[in-house]
């Protein structure tokens, strides 16, 4: 009598949602989220799609959840470099600045993805929706540097929200314009990217500054 093929495992597999969210992850760097059914993701984390259902009842809710992990990463990663810079608010933007780009240059589908429409976090508000409220404590970050350099006269006294809005649409378009690190480039080559990339940013950052 033939042996019965074992079946996944729905119940003890540990931390499945984490286990999920991973392997989605790692096929959104790799090919995007088009490349992967929710389907795939249960068999590679060997449990039924039932067991991945009771986390996560769609691909949309999948990725929503990896989208806003980026946001949350992407919000550790400029604040970071806020803290780094904290006696100039013009630095700090800078630092944040090249924060964001190298993030979106190391993830460029993560970044495509958390503002894509996955979800429908677009129509909901910041207080509604993890994956917005993780987009709100991003631009807090920056907000919070606009701030703190109009209290210390380094950045122009006009409304902080524009400024950082204006800061952000320019950050992420360098990041989205950007070649992708996993592009091989000649060393000149990406000398130059660097340069126009520091060059952009600079650009804004004594656009902001204060005037003597």
């Amino acid at each position: 009598m033939q042996a019965e093929t074992p079946k996944p495992n729905t119940y003890h597999h540990g931390d499945l949602r984490s286990c999920l969210t991973d392997l989605a992850r790692s096929h959104v760097r790799a090919h995007g989220p088009e490349s992967f059914s929710l389907r795939d993701i249960s068999r590679e984390a060997g449990v039924s799609h039932a067991a991945a259902y009771r986390h996560f009842p769609t691909k949309d809710a999948l990725l929503d959840h990896v989208a806003t992990q980026g946001f949350d990463e992407l919000r550790q990663a400029c604040s970071a470099a806020f803290t780094l810079e904290r006696d100039s608010a013009l630095d700090a933007l800078a630092a944040c600045g090249h924060a964001y780009v190298r993030f979106g240059r190391q993830q460029p589908n993560l970044l495509h993805l958390m503002f894509g429409k996955a979800g429908a976090w677009l129509e909901t508000t910041a207080g509604d929706h993890p994956r917005a409220r993780a987009a709100a404590a991003l631009f807090q970050v920056l907000l919070g540097i606009i701030e703190a350099g109009q209290a210390r006269g380094q950045i122009r006294r006009e409304d902080p929200r524009a400024i950082a809005w204006a800061c952000w649409a320019m950050v992420h378009g360098c990041a989205s314009l950007a070649p992708h690190t996993d592009l091989p480039l000649p060393p000149a080559q990406e000398r130059d990217i660097a340069q126009r990339i520091d060059g952009a940013i600079r650009a804004v950052v004594r656009g902001v500054a204060a005037q003597p």
